[in-house]
């Protein structure tokens, strides 16, 4: 079997970002049609698809944490804890031997840091 190539890596907190989602978007695609996938929305269609499948609904459920006035995370202190120490084991483990590498500790470490 051989061995998978990464391309690309994509952040959620990236895609949900005003100014580097269409950005992110537009790379994405970029990437996919440099793969051999076909692409059907190019230009400013991938800003309007990018904000009506991906930030509009990010934004209503903002806004439905907003109106109940509380917002209770998915997990336990314990399990944040835990994420935590893994997220940072892993990334510790990269070796930068494959393409994407850096880029993938890059978002683990950002992910830490996003914890504390």
């Amino acid at each position: 079997m051989e061995p998978y190539h990464v391309a690309m890596y994509l952040r959620h907190e990236e895609w949900a970002d005003e100014t580097k989602g269409v950005e992110l978007v537009k790379k994405f695609a970029q990437v996919l049609s440099e793969e051999g996938f076909p692409i059907q929305y190019h230009g400013d269609d991938l800003a309007c698809l990018w904000y009506k499948i991906i930030i509009q609904p990010i934004l209503q459920k903002k806004k439905k944490h907003e109106d109940e006035g509380r917002y209770i995370p998915d997990y336990t202190a314990g399990q944040k804890d835990f994420l935590e120490a893994e997220l940072e084991k892993f990334a510790s483990e990269i070796d930068n031997s494959r393409p994407g590498d850096e880029q993938l500790r890059d978002i683990l470490t950002a992910y830490v840091e996003d914890f504390k």
